[in-house]
């Protein structure tokens, strides 16, 4: 995936306010259960979106499963939304993090919960950059990305819900309005009030 005199010098940890590394935006990401089957990813590839959440879940973590269910269908609601889970490499258990553990688990889970058209949304396995950026004790953990690159939120499963979304979401665009030089008559017309 990454050559072997590759530096990850600018791992670093990240906190809201702070822009994510130019170098981590073309960094190559094993994932399953993506939707087009495509086994490695970047973040580059969902950065067109004007919000991109960060899951990080593990393998045991119920609360995380039921997470899933509750935010898998979102982005079908939500233009510019993008949910990636990430699940990460545990130096101490590889066996329980290898991407074809993972996948089983995913696998397992669609069936038992019910996806009524399988969980959409690809997950990162056996990761160690992302967890270095965003270092968390308790899962499920949610990394909010706002479209310009910065850490927006950091949040526990309680903010990460439609109407939180939405307002994120509202509230973005009108600010990349004003930043354009249009006027608040001219946003209020757009958005009709």
């Amino acid at each position: 995936m990454c050559s072997v005199g590759f530096s990850q010098e600018w791992v670093k940890e990240l906190q809201v306010g702070d822009t994510i590394p130019n170098e981590l935006w073309s960094y190559p990401l094993r994932v399953v259960n993506h939707p087009q089957g495509l086994d490695t990813v970047s973040l580059n590839d969902y950065r067109q979106n004007e919000l991109m959440i960060l899951d990080f879940w593990s393998e045991g973590c119920t609360p995380c499963y039921m997470g899933f269910y509750r935010v898998d269908g979102l982005p079908e609601r939500f233009t510019g939304l993008q949910f990636l889970l990430v699940n990460a490499r545990n130096p101490y258990r590889p066996d329980r993090t290898s991407a074809n553990k993972i996948h089983d688990v995913l696998t397992a889970l669609i069936s038992s919960m019910k996806f009524s058209n399988g969980l959409k949304t690809p997950s990162v396995v056996e990761d160690t950059v992302l967890t270095k950026l965003f270092p968390h004790r308790f899962v499920p953990h949610y990394v909010w990305i706002g479209g310009d690159g910065i850490v927006k939120k950091i949040t526990q499963t309680s903010e990460v819900d439609e109407y939180n979304i939405r307002t994120f979401l509202y509230f973005d665009r009108r600010r990349r309005m004003m930043e354009s030089g249009m006027s608040i008559e001219e946003i209020r017309k757009i958005h009709r009030y």
